[in-house]
């Protein structure tokens, strides 16, 4: 146990706080109980509703009084130095007279039937503290913001909360600051998720960056999660086609000019593992239709940034000028969007040409993988074999490190595995945060976003060759 301020936490901290209610009710309606209590470093308000409210109809706000911070003084109780409206945080700034907030980061808001649940970061409720006196202000409006009810209550948190013994500790880190780019806040990013499926928004929300993947996730979660300070990232495959496409119908078989063909003369070369076609980044018609899809990702889509996957194609056709294509692509990318940030999956080749235009690269199945041939009891999840390994261990440090540091560059790992693998999971995550990478924890499919709380922590056996 550890004492602070006369308040025990507990291995299995749950701070559950006292509550100081002062209900105002209005046209019958009311905020019948409102609690506040802090999880790990996560804050949760929970509100109950009353009378004939519906939660359609109305909006929540919530006001934060920090003990000794400064902030708007225009409403009772105050100074209120942060607001959550909307599952977007602000910060108020400015005098303290003035109804001026900054965004800072997101809460999560969940309602069923009469109640909401709105959580967030303890670090975004205390700022610069590590530890204070919280009352909150919970204001009911309806649609023409005028007030309907408001109810108070009041706790102590804590910025940072010991972890039961032999479990890992979470990550310990500031919310990146809403006023900075996209592009920057990609570069502080210190959680990311790839994600294929559709809604799953609340889950998401919790990652400083997502992959995800049209139009399975529609553009009101993309902009919903874009509002939160989640850095969104619209897949885009530069490499291969789902299906064929005719194009300008000058390529084999009477399709687009930009497929393949080797494997079967007169017919579009297919990848049979992913059911797809390969495509030529070195035919400008490709190149232009990969450029209008960027723009509808981002224009229609919602999307901050790129994901661009199935770079290395060119390895695949190394005579073909699939690899001059594929740097002229990249190049054209940015042109076209300068201000959004842009990851690639592997192209470790092209990387030196590339890497002052882009902000990240992946390295896909980095310590665990799916081993997909052989029979149905040999498909399943795995530790890379040792060759693997040390090759991959040799690619960061001698050909990646160098080019990211140089460039500001992110490195992500991505890591095929079941939840319940949890020593295999914690093996990834150390390597990964050893060899300087973020890493998830995914199915293959990438269509479930896991809860794993594992946190890797530093291991000097993976700078060493495994032998």
């Amino acid at each position: 146990m550890k004492k602070t301020n006369g308040w025990i936490m507990t291995s299995a901290i749950v701070l559950a706080i006292a509550l100081s209610m002062a209900v105002h009710r209005a046209n019958g309606s009311s905020l019948q109980k409102v609690s506040l209590a802090q999880t790990g470093q996560h804050v949760a308000i929970t509100i109950k509703m009353g009378g004939l409210i519906s939660l359609k109809n109305v909006r929540l706000q919530i006001l934060f009084h920090v003990a000794h911070a400064a902030g708007y003084t225009g409403a009772a109780g105050g100074p209120y130095s942060v607001m959550v409206e909307d599952s977007v945080v602000y910060a108020h700034h400015g005098s303290s007279a003035a109804w001026r907030w900054r965004k800072i980061g997101a809460a999560s808001t969940i309602r069923k039937e009469s109640i909401v649940t709105v959580k967030l970061s303890s670090h975004l409720v205390l700022g610069a503290s590590k530890a204070a006196p919280v009352r909150i202000l919970v204001r009911l409006l309806d649609a023409d913001w005028n007030l309907i009810a408001t109810a108070t209550a009041t706790g102590h948190i804590v910025a940072d909360v010991p972890q039961p013994k032999g479990t890992a500790a979470p990550v310990r880190v500031r919310p990146i600051p809403m006023t900075t780019t996209t592009r920057q806040r990609l570069a502080a990013a210190k959680s990311y998720y790839c994600y294929y499926g559709s809604g799953q928004v609340h889950a998401l929300s919790h990652y400083d960056v997502v992959i995800l993947h049209a139009p399975q996730m529609s553009p009101g979660d993309v902009r919903t999660l874009n509002d939160q300070g989640v850095v969104t990232l619209g897949y885009l495959c530069m490499g291969e086609t789902s299906r064929l496409l005719h194009g300008d119908r000058k390529g084999p078989g009477g399709y687009a000019s930009w497929y393949f063909s080797t494997q079967t003369p007169g017919q579009p070369d297919k990848n049979g593992q992913w059911d797809s076609y390969y495509a030529n980044c070195g035919d400008a018609a490709w190149r232009a239709l990969c450029v209008r899809r960027a723009a509808n990702l981002i224009k229609e889509g919602g999307f901050a940034g790129l994901f661009l996957d199935c770079v290395n194609t060119y390895e695949i056709y190394p005579h073909s000028g699939a690899r001059l294509g594929a740097i002229k692509l990249v190049t054209e990318l940015r042109h076209k969007f300068p201000n959004v940030p842009i990851v690639l999956n592997q192209g470790f080749k092209i990387l030196p040409q590339v890497a002052p235009l882009i902000d990240g690269v992946m390295l896909e199945s980095f310590t665990l993988t799916w081993r997909s041939s052989g029979s149905d009891a040999a498909r399943k999840y795995v530790l890379q074999n040792r060759s693997t390994l040390n090759w991959s261990r040799r690619l960061v440090k001698k050909r990646l490190d160098p080019i990211c540091r140089t460039y500001h560059l992110k490195l992500f790992a991505l890591d095929y595995a079941m939840p319940k693998q949890l020593n295999r999971i914690e093996t990834a995550e150390n390597r990964a945060v050893t060899l300087g990478c973020l890493d998830a924890i995914a199915p293959v499919a990438l269509d479930k976003v896991y809860n794993v709380q594992t946190v890797g922590r530093f291991e000097k056996k993976w700078l060493l060759p495994l032998r």
